[in-house]
């Protein structure tokens, strides 16, 4: 059924654009506001009727490419690839998809808005750090290195605080978005890793003294986030720091 969604997207989408692209290939502004259009047809039948799947995937192929339609037009109204290499850029697109976080009530086009959310913010910080560096490629792993342990914290606050969220009522509205940052942590935690090199102390240009020690900046944050989380969890469950190292597996099951 997802796939017969995609599939019909996929035909619509082919028709539908293609007329516009034909019309008005040289107006970004049309092209943002077709893209804005397609996003409320999304989110008129993810209300209306957004529970069945193929519909869901349905609705959820329209928003995307119109979400890519609005970003296209936007940056060719503004300038082409020049703003793209803004940092303001990108944090109006992190805040745009937050807009739609918020007004587009799905869970996985949620936990998608988030995704794009942090991507925003992703490459305006990386922008924003590394303006004047000649091969910006290689301060990836020190940029990240600064998100992912905030949002690792970030993850770590939501599971201490999920009884109270509950009790609240918006658990639902912030678990999308928490998946979102758990998934954009663990990869940017494996990139800033998989980029680094033991060795790379020893090799690192004097423009770029900083880069090498991103790897070690990321895990010791990430650290710091862990073992604090720990201390909460422990605290919670009302057992001592000596008391939970030495427990067995099966007291610490019933502790919990």
């Amino acid at each position: 059924m997802g796939a017969a969604g995609w599939l019909g997207a996929l035909f619509f989408q082919m028709f539908f654009l293609g007329a516009v692209f034909v019309a008005v290939r040289e107006d970004a502004g049309a092209i943002a506001v077709t893209g804005l259009a397609m996003i409320v047809l999304a989110a008129v039948l993810y209300r209306r009727g957004g529970a069945g799947i193929a519909l869901g995937q349905f609705a959820l192929a329209v928003s995307l490419s119109g979400q890519g339609m609005v970003i296209y037009g936007v940056a060719e109204s503004l300038g082409g690839g020049r703003v793209i290499e803004t940092a303001a850029f990108w944090v109006c697109l992190a805040v745009f998809e937050a807009a739609l976080y918020v007004l587009v009530q799905n869970r996985l086009h949620r936990f998608l808005a988030a995704v794009g959310v942090w991507i925003g913010l992703a490459v305006a910080v990386h922008l924003a750090l590394t303006d004047s560096v000649r091969h910006a490629w290689l301060a990836i792993p020190w940029s990240l290195g600064w998100l992912a342990p905030a949002a690792c914290a970030l993850a770590a606050w939501f599971t201490v605080a999920e009884q109270r969220l509950c009790a609240s009522g918006r658990h639902v509205w912030l678990e999308p978005a928490i998946d979102a940052t758990l998934l954009f942590a663990l990869g940017a935690a494996l990139v800033v890793t998989g980029a680094s090199h033991p060795l790379a102390w020893f090799g690192v240009p004097e423009t770029v003294p900083l880069f090498s020690s991103a790897r070690w900046l990321t895990g010791a944050l990430v650290g710091v986030v862990l073992v604090g989380f720990a201390l909460t969890e422990c605290r919670r469950l009302a057992l001592s720091i000596p008391a939970t190292a030495s427990c067995s597996p099966a007291q610490r099951h019933s502790a919990s």
